[in-house]
């Protein structure tokens, strides 16, 4: 899949690359989208700045961040690769 073994700021580096856009571009695009559905949520690029320093996006950003990037981009870009792998609950030994 795309974006395993990669560390979440390099895809989302590779993303805003591959779109062509600065990270206030994409809180701007995920802005009107949330204005768009009315959901009211404030997207900025210091709240995305901090998916550079390791931290995930939880929902419905994350999934405002990768339509965005979708229409952007001209293909799927699922929420998969924008966020960090889930912690196994139970690690095994």
């Amino acid at each position: 899949m795309p974006g395993h073994g990669r560390s979440l700021n390099e895809r989302i580096r590779d993303l805003l690359a591959e779109a062509g856009w600065t990270l206030g571009e994409l809180a701007r695009a995920v802005d009107q989208l949330d204005s768009a559905q009315s959901m009211r949520l404030r997207c900025d690029d210091t709240s995305l700045s901090h998916w550079l320093s390791g931290a995930s996006p939880g929902e419905p950003i994350a999934s405002l961040v990768s339509e965005a990037l979708s229409r952007r981009i001209g293909r799927l870009v699922t929420t998969e690769e924008i966020l960090l792998p889930s912690e196994p609950d139970h690690p095994e030994l």
